[in-house]
C-alpha cells in the first residue's frame, strides 16, 4: 500500500463488516479453500484479536467455507523492520538483542 494510509476499522463503525463475511466473499470470488495466513495484532489486543478470529473462523466453517487454517503469525515478537521497536505481536517474547 505505497502512498497510503490504512485506518482500521473499528466493530462498531458503519463499515466494519465481519471477518466470517470477507471469508465467505472471497471464497465465492475464487471457489479454492482457504488459509488465513500472516495475521496478528500487537500489545494488549493479541487475546481478543485471537478469539475473534477463532470465533469468525469457525462461523465461517459452519456455513460452508472450506477454511483449512490459520497461520499466527509471528510466533515470536520481533524488533520492527522499519525502525527496530520491539513488536509485542508473537506468542513469545526475545530477552535481548537478536542480531
Amino acid at each position: 500500500m505505497v502512498g497510503t494510509t490504512a485506518k482500521t476499522i473499528w466493530r462498531n463503525e458503519p463499515a466494519y463488516r465481519p471477518f466470517r463475511e470477507i471469508l465467505a466473499e472471497v471464497y465465492h470470488r475464487y471457489r479454492r479453500p482457504i488459509f488465513i495466513s500472516e495475521t496478528g495484532t500487537e500489545d494488549d489486543d493479541r487475546p481478543d484479536w485471537l478469539a475473534y478470529v477463532a470465533d469468525e473462523a469457525r462461523a465461517a466453517i459452519r456455513d460452508g467455507i472450506p477454511l483449512h487454517g490459520i497461520c499466527l503469525y509471528p510466533i515470536l515478537n520481533h524488533p520492527g523492520w522499519d525502525d527496530d521497536r520491539h513488536c509485542c505481536n508473537g506468542l513469545w517474547d526475545y530477552t535481548g538483542p537478536l542480531w
